[in-house]
């Protein structure tokens, strides 16, 4: 069955606020929990941030998680919400400083005829996964590349068609 409550607030001093259904738990516009949120069998389903689920959709921030979301660009400098996203580029990519986190990476697909530049701003290092060398890199017409921030301004890039 269903049941439609416009506001359901929960408060109490006990250590366990349950909400059971059988059925489909939805919400017109979210669904908010201050802790963990499990399925039936205890198995945790999320801990923090939000789920938006419609029609077998995932989504977060950034959107659906199945897609890795696309960006056309023709030269760029890389920016904080570039994380997790494809860069569809046709000419020179620049790595800044003091912009990623350990763990953020960024896609980077050579949408050109020629080779671009992938460029390491002021005080990165950007080491090649193939030899561990620190420089700028080519990467080759239609190839793609993956920058994988390892720590403050380090980053580490890797692609079959780099140079």
């Amino acid at each position: 069955g269903t049941i439609n409550v416009s506001n359901i607030t929960i408060s109490a001093s006990t250590t366990t606020n349950t909400i059971s259904a059988s059925g489909a738990i939805t919400g017109a516009s979210s669904i908010t929990a201050n802790n963990n949120i499990t399925s039936s069998n205890g198995d945790l389903i999320a801990t923090t941030g939000d789920i938006d689920a419609v029609a077998g959709i995932v989504s977060d921030s950034k959107g659906e998680i199945r897609s890795v979301p696309y960006l056309s660009a023709t030269s760029r400098t890389l920016v904080s919400s570039d994380h997790g996203k494809v860069i569809g580029a046709t000419s020179t990519i620049t790595v800044p400083p003091s912009v990623f986190s350990a763990g953020q990476t960024i896609t980077v697909y050579n949408n050109s005829a020629t080779g671009i530049s992938i460029a390491r701003g002021s005080g990165v290092t950007m080491y090649w996964s193939q030899t561990g060398a620190n420089a700028n890199r080519t990467l080759a017409t239609r190839g793609v590349a993956t920058i994988l921030c390892v720590a403050s301004n380090t980053f580490v890039i890797t692609g079959g068609t780099l140079t």
